[in-house]
């Protein structure tokens, strides 16, 4: 198998692998989120509920500005591999 491909599809497994560990852990604070959401917190003060709705919708967006930023690398090395990437001459 040539170079190149072996790495097209090295590249490929990792942004499979990174997907897959980003969906499990989206899923998995969205059950945390929804687990918290549905047990009452008397003693919270209506504040710090604000402040966690803040803090919620903060991360939310830090993972999904991450998972942009991951995705156009991947993108970029893709668009490189296809562009940049020569195959050496064969010498006969």
């Amino acid at each position: 198998m040539e170079q190149n491909q072996v790495f097209k599809q090295m590249l490929q497994l990792n942004k499979l692998a990174f997907d897959n560990m980003y969906n499990s852990m989206v899923m998995f604070q969205e059950q945390m989120e929804n687990m918290a959401s549905m047990m009452p917190i008397p003693w919270l003060p209506e504040d710090g509920k604000k402040a966690m709705g803040e803090w919620i919708s903060n991360y939310k967006k830090v993972r999904e500005d991450f998972k942009k930023a991951v995705d156009e690398g991947y993108q970029k090395m893709e668009s490189f591999m296809g562009a940049g990437f020569q195959e050496p001459a064969r010498q006969m």
